[in-house]
């Protein structure tokens, strides 16, 4: 898949889970749901996808109109937020152009993890070397384990940010909705 950014679960496009009911003959309504585990799927019941509030409400709909066929995707997960779907929604929703999409945003935004904010990580991530290098080191467990020891260290000064502050998340929304007003 294409690489998308820092964040691995960026790196998946395929929705987390997905269903489709009614009669086959029938255009079905497309729903898509984007947000992070709390629409997806947290961590603890990432293999009951069905238990989230997006499946509840595709079954809730195929029962209450069964003549309708129904088709939803969901690309929710974990530690996604909105610069996750806002800098690649052409590519996610494009995959099949939904008739609605259900953004449940703003959980995942103001996570203080890093010394940078997600479009400065973003930035920074641009070299080609810089990829291949950190891409490297992700995949080490000793690298891996050192960088969280190393994290707090005077280097970054304690300092940490919202991943998505107020002002990229406005930012996000817009890019979000000029990308929904660009789907057939």
């Amino acid at each position: 898949p294409e690489r998308l950014g820092r964040n691995s679960v960026d790196a998946q496009l395929t929705p987390y889970w997905g269903d489709r009911c009614g009669p086959g003959e029938t255009s079905p309504v497309r729903l898509t749901f984007l947000g992070g585990s709390s629409a997806g799927g947290a961590y603890q019941f990432s293999k009951e996808p069905a238990a989230f509030f997006p499946a509840l409400l595709h079954r809730a709909l195929c029962e209450r109109f069964p003549e309708q066929a129904f088709e939803t995707t969901n690309p929710a997960q974990g530690g996604r937020n909105s610069y996750s779907f806002s800098r690649h929604a052409e590519t996610i929703l494009g995959l099949d152009p939904p008739d609605l999409v259900v953004a449940y945003l703003g959980v995942n935004e103001y996570t203080q993890n890093q010394p940078l904010t997600r479009k400065e990580l973003e930035a920074n991530e641009a070299s080609p070397a810089r990829h291949e290098l950190g891409r490297w080191a992700r995949r080490s467990r000793l690298l891996v384990g050192a960088s969280l020891v190393a994290r707090p260290a005077e280097s970054t000064g304690g300092k940490r940010v919202s991943e998505v502050p107020p002002a990229d998340f406005e930012e996000n929304l817009r890019l979000l909705h000029k990308a929904l007003g660009s789907i057939p």
